[in-house]
């Protein structure tokens, strides 16, 4: 999956959009 919102955000996010 693509991690856009981590930049952003960081790893919680990251783990929001894997999830």
């Amino acid at each position: 999956m693509f991690h856009w919102q981590a930049t952003i955000m960081g790893p919680i996010s990251n783990y929001m959009l894997d999830n």
